[in-house]
């Protein structure tokens, strides 16, 4: 039911922050009020949503979709690129469930990550030759492995560039990342 009101609820900004991040909790309340909730708080970007953004992200009892929502919205949040890595790389993990460990890689590629080793790995664990989604997911890792602080992201996409076949799609931006 948040739905018509994201748009108010993102011009009262801090003000809607508490209510939001209650609403996120709320095991009992539907999905269709959750979502919305999710995103207005990366709209709103505070960083006091983290607690309830990550608490609800983490929650394997959760559903996937708003569990990837809420780490979508963890990425809209104004953290500094330090910040955003640590509350994002746990959730690219291999025990993930798929759409969570998508959305968390999506939004490292735009910061970087500081667990190469899991990073790599997701990337390998698309296959040699990755199209469709799992190529979009492939350089999302391959964006984040270049962003990284980590010295080690540069052996890694070495790695992963020898992995790949010719021609598959993630090839030319692991290439272009260690330019």
């Amino acid at each position: 039911r948040l739905a018509p009101y994201i748009g108010r609820l993102a011009k009262l900004g801090l003000r809607a922050m508490p209510l939001l991040s209650f609403y996120i909790r709320q095991t009992g309340r539907p999905r269709k009020v959750r979502l919305p909730a999710a995103a207005a708080l990366g709209i709103i970007a505070d960083p006091g949503a983290l607690p309830a953004l990550r608490a609800t992200a983490a929650d394997r009892k959760e559903d996937p979709g708003l569990r990837s929502a809420c780490v979508q919205a963890i990425g809209g949040l104004r953290l500094s690129g330090h910040d955003k890595r640590a509350a994002l790389d746990p959730f690219a993990a291999p025990d993930s469930p798929p759409a969570v460990a998508r959305e968390a890689l999506d939004q490292l590629s735009l910061v970087g990550t500081d667990r190469v080793g899991q990073t790599a790995a997701a990337a390998r664990a698309l296959g040699s030759s990755p199209s469709g989604a799992a190529a979009l997911t492939a350089r999302s890792a391959v964006s984040a492995l270049g962003l990284s602080p980590d010295q080690a992201a540069d052996a890694a996409l070495l790695d992963l560039v020898a992995f790949w076949r010719v021609g598959a799609v993630p090839r030319g931006p692991a290439l272009a990342a260690l330019a």
